[in-house]
């Protein structure tokens, strides 16, 4: 497949995500492709996501959560990992969130659609990489612009793959899913002692 064709794929499924979901079913890829496929977009989006913190100075007045942000964006074999375990934890909790709201999707399209709208979000975070380069006062609305088409792609995929045909409906069950999730985690990490604790000087009587 020439880079024409996986533009015109791209614009497909920026229009019309149902055919595209079809289209990629109908690959009937065997699941040791779906994961390289992951692998190589995981290896892409640390490479240029890494690219600014390894060509630009680190600034001098970081704090420290944005100094740890700044070493693990030059760090690729982590942020490579990262990329691929986040994008199987949520094509996980998609596959078995869908299902149970009524959906139809299986894990392995559900991975393979995930990893191709993640590869559609790579070829815009490069471009923006390049206009900001030469436009740097563009940086903001061109960083709006990509979290509205991360949303726009994550919802429309996500209803597409499950055969839902409510993208506001896929958009409120996803974010209440993000929610429950953070809360539990939240939960289990104050529970096991790794989490934040509350204060309690002051409590006794």
């Amino acid at each position: 497949m020439s880079l024409a064709d996986l533009a015109g794929f791209a614009r497909l499924t920026l229009r019309q995500p149902d055919r595209a979901v079809a289209v990629l079913r109908g690959l009937n890829l065997p699941m040791a492709d779906r994961w390289a496929a992951l692998l190589l977009v995981a290896v892409l989006f640390a490479l240029i996501g890494s690219l600014p913190f390894v060509l630009l100075p680190m600034p001098a007045d970081l704090s420290p959560a944005e100094r740890a942000i700044h070493d693990l964006m030059q760090t690729p074999f982590l942020l490579v990992a990262l990329q691929f375990g986040g994008v199987v934890l949520w094509a996980t909790v998609i596959t078995l969130a869908g299902r149970a709201f009524g959906g139809t999707g299986q894990f392995p399209d559900v991975l393979l659609a995930l990893t191709w709208a993640l590869a559609i979000i790579l070829a815009a975070e490069t471009l923006q990489l390049l206009v900001v380069l030469l436009l740097p006062g563009a940086a903001t609305v061109l960083s709006l612009a990509l979290i509205g088409l991360i949303v726009y792609l994550l919802v429309r995929v996500t209803g597409a793959v499950h055969g839902f045909v409510n993208p506001f409906l896929v958009a409120l069950g996803m974010a209440a899913t993000v929610i429950l999730l953070s809360t539990a985690l939240s939960f289990i990490l104050t529970l096991t002692g790794l989490g934040p604790s509350l204060p309690v000087e002051g409590l006794a009587p």
